[in-house]
């Protein structure tokens, strides 16, 4: 099974960060993110600790109610909300002109 391109738009601490994963689908990239939060660290120190929550997380994230390959995850990070939604993107190889 080919990976998928997965864009993550994410709200914390009053910042917006987005970034790009591969990923076989929304689950495994939620855990690629972690592992990308963990080397770019967008969030400072805190991004170690959004990392680790990603990967304790054991239910998928929550697809979207009338979206096509669009999810949601929220986690509470020291009393703060992160909300992330994931998007199954089409790469610059599947875009047409």
């Amino acid at each position: 099974m080919t990976d998928h391109l997965f864009t993550f738009i994410c709200e914390f601490e009053g910042g917006t960060y987005a970034s790009q994963v591969q990923a076989l689908n929304a689950h495994h990239a939620l855990m690629e993110w972690g592992k990308s939060l963990r080397h770019s660290r967008p969030m400072g120190d805190r991004a170690e600790i959004i990392a680790d929550a990603a990967f304790d997380e054991d239910e998928p994230p929550t697809p979207l109610d009338g979206l096509d390959n669009v999810w949601c995850w929220t986690t509470e990070i020291d009393g703060r909300l992160l909300l992330a939604n994931i998007v199954r993107t089409l790469g610059r190889s599947n875009v047409h002109p």
